[in-house]
């Protein structure tokens, strides 16, 4: 899942005579951009100055460096002011993408129609699997948002990760894990509903959802 923000990645980018840069851009960690920028170009982060402009649609992807590296060191080899403006293309082949998913959850309905159990499976890669080889699913934080802070009162309840490796560079999206994880609870929950009603009930004993 790619960001596609409004306005592609852009920057205007001024290496100076005396080795100082300056950069106008749409970013969301200006801190993040000025280290990158001032690493890539071999000079100190205070010769950097970082003017944040509108960010023409962002959801994450504006808080990477990359396009201003890039920017950066185009001016700094033709020793001119440049504008860089990326083409959907290269947005979309260049993305830091939201990572895949897999999702199992089994729900446990006893015969007075109550909930009594609830398993819920998740397997993704995390946002560190970009920078380290290591990471071999999610993290704690990562399932924080939608796993293990599942709202309802269920007396026997099981969560779970299994590993899952980053094979491309990942970079969260608005709202990040809970884009899959609501959906999926959203779903069984729905099947629930169904399963309670003596239109749809389904025999008592348990029902699923893959997503």
């Amino acid at each position: 899942m790619a960001h596609s923000p409004m306005e592609t990645p852009c920057a205007v980018a001024r290496y100076n005579a005396d080795g100082t840069c300056e950069i106008w851009a749409p970013v969301q960690s200006p801190q993040w951009v000025r280290q990158a920028v001032a690493a890539a170009l071999g000079i100190e982060e205070s010769e950097v100055t970082i003017n944040v402009t509108l960010l023409g649609s962002a959801f994450g992807r504006k808080s990477k460096p990359d396009f201003v590296v890039e920017a950066a060191l185009i001016s700094k080899e033709m020793n001119t002011p440049i504008k860089l403006l990326w083409t959907r293309e290269d947005d979309i082949q260049h993305d830091f993408y939201h990572s895949n998913c897999a999702q199992h959850i089994k729900v446990g309905i006893d015969k007075n129609n109550k909930v009594t159990s609830w398993v819920h499976r998740t397997a993704f890669p995390s946002i560190s699997g970009t920078a380290s080889a290591d990471a071999k699913g999610p993290s704690s934080d990562e399932l924080c948002m939608g796993v293990l802070d599942m709202p309802f009162e269920i007396d026997n309840i099981s969560c779970e990760s299994l590993d899952a490796k980053a094979q491309i560079r990942i970079g969260w999206l608005r709202s990040v894990h809970n884009i899959n994880h609501a959906f999926a609870i959203g779903s069984i929950v729905d099947q629930v509903a169904q399963a309670r009603d003596g239109s749809h009930r389904q025999h008592a004993g348990s029902i699923g959802q893959r997503s």
